[in-house]
């Protein structure tokens, strides 16, 4: 990994900190993906291709504690979610959600 990698990952844990602190000030960062397209497609504003989604859904895992929604609810009423939670929905029922993003969950 390069210098300029190690510095793109620090910064995102330390931003997935603060917006996900852990204890009684902790928050559940939710991401809602709408489609996931084979190519960049300008015209379709706001979705992401498949390259994307597979770094973004990797840099989260590394990153990030990844949960269901129903457990991290669950955790949340606890005041027992961790530090940087998330989870990660789709707005849709879109084929390209299943083909191209269920496999990464």
């Amino acid at each position: 990994m390069n210098f300029q990698s190690n510095l793109q990952n620090n910064a995102i844990r330390v931003a997935g900190s603060l917006l996900s602190p852990r204890g009684n000030r902790s928050k559940l960062l939710i991401l809602a993906y709408h489609r996931v397209l084979p190519e960049p497609d300008i015209l379709t504003g706001g979705n992401v291709d498949e390259k994307t989604f597979d770094w973004q859904v990797a840099t989260l895992h590394k990153q990030f504690n990844i949960l269901r929604l129903t457990d991290a609810v669950e955790l949340l009423k606890n005041g027992k979610l961790p530090e940087r939670a998330v989870c990660i929905t789709f707005d849709d029922g879109y084929a390209d959600n299943y083909e191209r993003a269920l496999y990464q969950s």
